[in-house]
């Protein structure tokens, strides 16, 4: 087996003070999620939260076939601005979504974002991962399920991160302001 190797990433901003922040959601619920077939992941989280009236959530997503799966890997950015971005998106027809993690927030403009990470086996029979598209990828030929833990006492919302120069999400309260990350009861 070979041998693993770390390496200290270095972004090129400045530090935030709170290196963390940690909210908690004492009221959330879990929901069960369906994903019909050749609907596309972000439909599948993003229509039925809507409807429940919710803007940020943490999904598990289950296994299942896919018609579809995008997703991204990291590349190093040659401008210097950041560290790494992502690189061109790869696609794999007739794969086998293994599972993943998504986060469904607010994007800079309001809109619902999702954010992905998942594991598939390609039609080949290779195993990948990365960064999944939701927009792009497209539930096979069963229904996948999720199940989705709602917040309920903050917001998560894009914006700007000073140490990575990326956009992120940042935990706000229901008024906009980003929380210091302390909890109050």
């Amino acid at each position: 087996m070979p041998a693993l190797h770390s390496r200290l990433v270095r972004h090129p901003g400045r530090p935030a003070d709170a290196r963390c922040l940690a909210e908690s959601s004492p009221n959330c619920r879990t929901l069960r999620l369906t994903f019909a077939t050749g609907v596309s992941l972000y439909e599948g989280i993003v229509l039925p939260l809507r409807g429940e009236k919710i803007t940020s959530a943490v999904i598990n997503l289950l296994g299942g076939p896919m018609q579809m799966i995008e997703y991204c890997m990291p590349a190093d950015d040659a401008s210097g601005r950041t560290v790494a971005t992502y690189g061109e998106p790869g696609r794999e027809r007739n794969g086998y979504f293994l599972g993943g993690t998504a986060t469904l927030g607010l994007a800079v403009d309001g809109l619902p974002f999702i954010h992905c990470h998942g594991s598939f086996v390609t039609e080949a029979g290779d195993v990948r991962g990365g960064h999944i598209v939701t927009e792009k990828t497209i539930v096979g030929s069963t229904p996948v399920t999720a199940f989705a833990r709602t917040i309920d006492s903050f917001i998560v919302q894009l914006s700007e991160d000073t140490e990575t120069n990326h956009r992120v999400f940042h935990p706000r309260s229901t008024s906009g302001a980003i929380t210091d990350g302390v909890h109050r009861s």
